[in-house]
């Protein structure tokens, strides 16, 4: 293996764990800021629908 081929494949590396570190800051942060903690109940499908199905 020549030199240029170790810097080439020292290179690729570096941009690969340089690409998983950001999404994984990236997921954490979605996680923690974006999500909601709790999830509201859902209004009733239509408010024109009577109960009992009239």
């Amino acid at each position: 293996m020549s030199q240029t081929d170790q810097k080439v494949a020292k290179g690729m590396i570096k941009l690969v764990l340089t690409i998983f570190v950001i999404a994984i800051i990236l997921a954490v942060a979605y996680l923690t800021f974006f999500t909601p903690g709790e999830v509201e109940p859902r209004p009733s499908a239509s408010p024109t629908v009577r109960e009992g199905g009239q």
